[in-house]
């Protein structure tokens, strides 16, 4: 081995060392991957949230989420599973959290919204998260035709989804998640609260033990 070669490898292998040590420190003030932070007012369910599961369920997991963001769009399946797995006993709620930077996440949070008001708010939005890399990086002429094509896939009245993704009601709510999000200190996406407690949860098994966890399983 070379000096050169050796001192990259020593280098590497120190700078290696200190990431290691900074993300041990950020997982231990997180409360090692715990749920640490219950943040009052996130676990109050209001008549405009979109909610996928029964009303009066024990247990509530609340997403802050943008369309556009891609840690989103690889949690949505582990999401969707849950709610196959658990079914009435936990409600799960969506809250659009654009992030600035993504250009088309606004307007597909519009168009889940739009949608919403047609009853299908659920399965667009996994229309948008299962085709995110498609939709993305579109230009705004070919994102309503996309739009639209997920919206007559949907069944839904196109005139009504129109109006509707325009609708103040429908901007309301997009500005109204965002604002419950960034009182509750929500600063990226993915974020989870597990009945108003802040969670860290990224796969299957992590959520099944914290949900498992407040069933009382």
């Amino acid at each position: 081995m070379s000096n050169n070669t050796y001192r990259i490898v020593l280098w590497s292998s120190v700078i290696g060392a200190v990431v290691l040590a900074v993300a041990g420190m950020v997982w231990l003030a997180n409360g090692g991957g715990q749920p640490h932070v219950y943040v009052p007012g996130v676990n109050e369910i209001l008549a405009d949230d979109h909610v996928f599961g029964k009303a009066d369920s024990q247990v509530t997991l609340v997403e802050y989420a943008d369309f556009e963001c891609p840690a989103c769009g690889a949690i949505y399946p582990t999401v969707k599973k849950l709610e196959s797995d658990y079914g009435d006993r936990v409600r799960f709620v969506y809250r659009n959290f654009p992030i600035p930077g993504h250009a088309n996440g606004v307007p597909a949070a519009f168009a889940a919204g739009a949608a919403g008001l047609q009853g299908k708010f659920f399965e667009m939005a996994g229309l948008l998260f299962t085709n995110q890399e498609t939709w993305s990086t579109m230009d705004s002429g070919t994102l309503v035709k996309t739009f639209d094509g997920y919206a007559q896939s949907l069944g839904l009245n196109l005139d009504n989804f129109h109006a509707d993704f325009n609708a103040d009601v429908v901007k309301a709510k997009v500005d109204k998640d965002a604002q419950s999000g960034a009182k509750a200190g929500v600063d990226s996406t993915p974020t989870f609260f597990l009945n108003g407690v802040l969670i860290q949860s990224r796969t299957y098994d992590e959520f099944k033990r914290e949900l498992d966890k407040v069933l009382g399983k």
